[in-house]
């Protein structure tokens, strides 16, 4: 039975290794405080230490005794080469396919830089996101979900993943073709948008931050405001009509939302926050 010291946020792992009992053992736990992991060891009524700092989640790998570490979420960086025992194995399983989207951010960077969804399980080193590939899956070109779910979906073929690296023997395989070498962690400045941009390049921004906790943005008479979610409209009627109006114009404003014309198409800005007041019909939005 191989021991396990497993750290991170995530819990699909987590319960794929939990499946396999009879195979692993887990030892230590560490969590980060308020993930999805913790809150599933708390419903669980597991013991787990919560993550701290990477100087006492070092302390803990260097006094413990395991086979595997098992990293899904961990924040850090970790000095593997400096902590590494010659009979353990560090393995990490991350939400794209490496080496594309290595970093912090890789969900949302698939929207903005039009790339694949997929997750990969892989041996870790003292580099970001890198070392030798265990396991992929490609999940497809992520245009037609929201972020929501995205993640939802990712997260639970992270377990998939790991499940099909079992199966392997933690083997090394060859990478999915035609990836390549990138990174993306957010900036705040992926998160505006201005009409100037094409409808499409609009969308897309949208789309990659479109969960409450992060929201993309825009201004507007010098002030802020913050989009969660947009779509095209298509209505008959509209169509027929929409010659009439200018680019960028503001055809109506509801409650939290607008409907603009831009690049020849009826955009809707879906559940906007700030002063919509600022907002009137028949006017410009540069």
């Amino acid at each position: 039975m191989k021991k396990i010291f497993f750290i991170g946020n995530r819990a699909s792992v987590f319960k794929e290794i939990e499946h396999n009992c009879e195979e692993f053992m887990v030892v230590k736990i560490v969590a980060v405080q308020d993930s999805f992991l913790s809150r599933y060891l708390d419903k669980q009524k597991k013991k787990y230490i919560v993550l701290d700092s990477k100087e006492d989640l070092i302390d803990e790998i260097k006094k413990t005794e395991f086979d595997y570490l098992i990293s899904n979420g961990c924040p850090y960086i970790l000095p593997i080469s400096k902590l590494k025992k010659s009979d353990e194995r560090y393995i990490n399983i991350h939400p794209s396919l490496l080496p594309e989207l290595k970093g912090k951010h890789p969900i949302n960077g698939a929207y903005l830089l039009n790339k694949p969804f997929g997750v990969t399980c892989h041996y870790m080193n003292d580099k970001v996101d890198d070392g030798e590939i265990i396991a992929q899956i490609n999940v497809g070109m992520p245009y037609s979900i929201n972020l929501e779910f995205a993640y939802k979906l990712l997260f639970r073929i992270e377990g998939e993943v790991f499940k099909k690296s079992i199966k392997c023997g933690f083997k090394v395989t060859k990478q999915i073709d035609n990836i390549k070498d990138t990174y993306y962690s957010r900036d705040e400045k992926d998160l505006i948008f201005n009409f100037n941009m094409d409808i499409d390049e609009i969308l897309k921004i949208i789309k990659a931050f479109s969960i409450e906790s992060i929201m993309s943005r825009f201004y507007y008479k010098d002030r802020l405001f913050k989009v969660l979610d947009a779509d095209v409209i298509k209505l008959d009627y509209l169509e027929k009509i929409k010659e009439k109006f200018r680019e960028n114009e503001i055809i109506y404003v509801l409650d939290n939302d607008l409907i603009i014309k831009k690049s020849n198409k009826i955009l809707h800005l879906k559940h906007i926050e700030g002063q919509m007041d600022t907002f009137k019909e028949e006017e410009l939005l540069i």
